[in-house]
This record gives structure tokens, C-alpha cells and sequence, in this order.
């Protein structure tokens, strides 16, 4: 019954571990992905991580030469451009080739989530390296020999380097997330990033600036004020500019919604 025991605890254990395989790999080529969709909306995914923080060997490898790419301003999200800069390299035949090039351009349907997979590569990295550490000092605990404060001060220092490493990338002096603000600006004027959208309202755009893609904007006031009216100017403003909007609403049907709709354009 015991070994009953141990060898279903392995197997759970096992598929835990196949599990965790396969989520590390996902949020990794789904990172990639995103990046070679269109690299200038992951800017900030593309300063979160790093070579080293891809288990994969060869993502790691392709994302690292992309990011170098991107930040000498070479337009990477042209597959033409970088099926071209990628012929005949190691990373491109150990990708698969060109095929799984494709493929892996193809796997996230947009780069609005970019941010989030990079936030879970950094995640798992972590883990890796603290499993990494765990195992480093579970030997050195076993070692009778070995003084328990010296392995406990190489211990803290071991675990203060992991989280320095991931920590560090997001604090920044106010100098560098000035100059991050100022290249997103042009970039979206010289067209290398999309423009945001405008609410149409002068008085909103000038204070608040467009809206980026990936934000949440959220409308609060007091019941009766005008929300609702307010978001479906929005809504109009943004469809002139060829952008489509979704209403999804708990307390009004769709016949109200409607008539909300006719009085802004006939009033």
C-alpha cells in the first residue's frame, strides 16, 4: 500500500511538473509572438525580460536577436524583413525553419497582451532560479562538514541576487521613464506605433491624452450623471475614427441602448 502511495504521489507529481512544462513554453511563444505581430506595442514586454529568462533556448535566442533588432529601429514585425534577416541562421534551424516561423507568428491573435506573458516568463524564470538555489543549498546542508552560518549567509545572498536581478528591471530613475514616455510619443507620431484613440472630447483628450491599447478606463460617478451617455459619445467618436466598440450592459436592454444611440446623432 505504501509503495501504492509513493508511486501515485510521483505520477501527481510528474504531471504537476508536465503542467508547469507547458505553461512555461506557452507564455514564452506567446511572448515571441507578440513581439514579431508588432514589436512596438511591446516595448515595456521587451525591457521585462530578457535571454536568460526563456527556458526555451532557442525563444531565448530568437527574442534576444529581435529585441536588438526592434531597438535599432529595423521594422521586425515585417515577416518579409525578418524571414530575410533570419535566413541561414542557427536560430531559424533550430526554430524548425520557416514553417514554424510562420507558425509561431501566428499564435497570438494580437500583441495587446504582450506585457502579461512577458510578467509570466519572469515568473517562471524565478521559479527556476529559486528551485535552482533550493537545490545548491539542500547539498550543502547535507555536506556534515560544511559551517551552518556560512551556508546560511551564502543562502541569503544567493536569494538577494535572484531578486535583485528581477527587481531591478522595474525601477527606474525618473530621467529613463521620461525618455520611455517621450519615445512612445514619437513613435506613435512618426508612425511606428499606432495612435491611440481619441474620445472625441477636447477637454478629456487634452487632460488625459488617447486611450493605448491595453488600458482600462474606467467611468465612475454617481448614479444618473451621465455615464452612460458620456461612454456612448466615446463609442461614436472612436467609430469615426474606424475603430469598433463592444456595449455590454447589465441594467439597460437593447432597445434603450438603441434609443440612446438615435438621440445622440439627432439631437
Amino acid at each position: 500500500m505504501i509503495a501504492d502511495r509513493r508511486t501515485a504521489a510521483t505520477a501527481a507529481t510528474m504531471e504537476r511538473e508536465s503542467q508547469r512544462r507547458n505553461a512555461v513554453i506557452e507564455a514564452e511563444r506567446s511572448l515571441v509572438s507578440c513581439i514579431l505581430l508588432d514589436a512596438a506595442r511591446c516595448v515595456e514586454a521587451i525591457a521585462t525580460v530578457n535571454r536568460d529568462d526563456f527556458a526555451d533556448p532557442t525563444l531565448g535566442k530568437l527574442f534576444a536577436m529581435v529585441a536588438t533588432l526592434f531597438q535599432a529601429g529595423r521594422p521586425v514585425s515585417t515577416a518579409r524583413y525578418l524571414m530575410g534577416e533570419l535566413a541561414g541562421s542557427e536560430v531559424l534551424e533550430d526554430l524548425g525553419g520557416a514553417a514554424r516561423l510562420v507558425e509561431l507568428i501566428n499564435q497570438a491573435p494580437n500583441a495587446a497582451h504582450a506585457i502579461y506573458h512577458a510578467e509570466q516568463v519572469l515568473r517562471h524564470a524565478r521559479r527556476r532560479r529559486l528551485q535552482s538555489l533550493a537545490l545548491s543549498l539542500l547539498d550543502q546542508v547535507e555536506d556534515d562538514q560544511a559551517d551552518v552560518n556560512d551556508i546560511a549567509s551564502s543562502a541569503m545572498r544567493d536569494l538577494t541576487s535572484v531578486m535583485a536581478a528581477t527587481n531591478e528591471r522595474t525601477i527606474c530613475t525618473a530621467v529613463d521613464a521620461a525618455q520611455a514616455a517621450y519615445d512612445a510619443m514619437m513613435d506613435q507620431l512618426t508612425g511606428r506605433a499606432a495612435a491611440g484613440i481619441e474620445t472625441g472630447i477636447q477637454c478629456i483628450d487634452a487632460a488625459a491624452g488617447t486611450m493605448q491599447g491595453g488600458e482600462l478606463v474606467v467611468l465612475a460617478a454617481r448614479t444618473s450623471v451621465g455615464k452612460t451617455a458620456l461612454a456612448v459619445d466615446i463609442m461614436a467618436n472612436a467609430a469615426k475614427q474606424g475603430r469598433r466598440s463592444l456595449i455590454i450592459s447589465c441594467e439597460m436592454d437593447r432597445r434603450s441602448i438603441g434609443a440612446r444611440l438615435l438621440s445622440r446623432i439627432t439631437a
